[in-house]
């Protein structure tokens, strides 16, 4: 295990290193056009919209890399 700072954690670039990186983000709803509203709280890990779209380009730039968005059940 090893701690690095937060520049390298929610780096893009950095994340985007990992091949067949997965990007799962909660999601509250979607709209007709395909808008998505995030949703965050409630969980054990919480970031913030900034951290989520680093994540996003991660997986963007990972080689195999997807983002999942996961909506709550009815």
């Amino acid at each position: 295990m090893e701690f690095q700072g937060v520049d390298k954690v929610f780096s893009a670039m950095q994340i985007g290193r990992n091949s067949h990186f997965v990007c799962i983000l909660p999601a509250r709803k979607v709209d007709l056009s395909g808008r998505i509203a995030l949703h965050y709280g409630k969980g054990n890990v919480t970031a913030g919209p900034g951290e989520a779209m680093d994540f996003f380009n991660g997986a963007e730039i990972s080689k195999g890399g997807v983002t999942i968005f996961a909506l709550p059940k009815p």
